[in-house]
């Protein structure tokens, strides 16, 4: 269930003192803290250097490193956002590295900061578990 992983992914997500869970894409896990309403570490690799990129969540207040590091919004194809997208919306350690993945066969996309990236994560998944108030009766 979007936007956990049943499966292990290279983007993890510790929430609190919780223990780890994975998130299907970069953008999925930045927006898991939101959801939960929750201080969150991400931890992902990059694809392509294998460089480990972090990012501290506590509220609006971010902390990534490396300082470059940038997400890879994009999409392979058509067809549902798990196949054509999860597989492809990573973070980098920086965008000259995102843009070369970007450059391959099929691909299209954007190249976003990571305050983008999480706000994207907060748009998609900061509100999926608030509870709608019961309607009032005018009786």
């Amino acid at each position: 269930m979007f936007p956990f992983s049943a499966v292990p992914t290279r983007h993890e997500v510790r929430v609190g003192g919780d223990p780890s869970v994975f998130a299907m894409c970069a953008i999925d896990a930045l927006g898991i803290p939101a959801m939960l309403g929750r201080p969150g570490l991400v931890s992902s690799r990059d694809p392509i250097t294998g460089t480990t990129v972090t990012v501290e969540i506590r509220g609006g207040d971010l902390r990534w490193d490396p300082p470059g590091a940038v997400v890879l919004v994009g999409r392979a194809g058509d067809g549902p956002v798990a196949t054509s997208c999860c597989r492809i919306i990573d973070f980098y350690v920086g965008r000259a590295v995102a843009e070369q993945a970007l450059a391959g066969p099929g691909l299209r996309g954007v190249v976003v900061n990571v305050p983008e990236a999480h706000a994207l994560g907060v748009a998609l998944f900061g509100d999926q578990l608030a509870v709608a108030a019961p309607e009032q009766s005018t009786g």
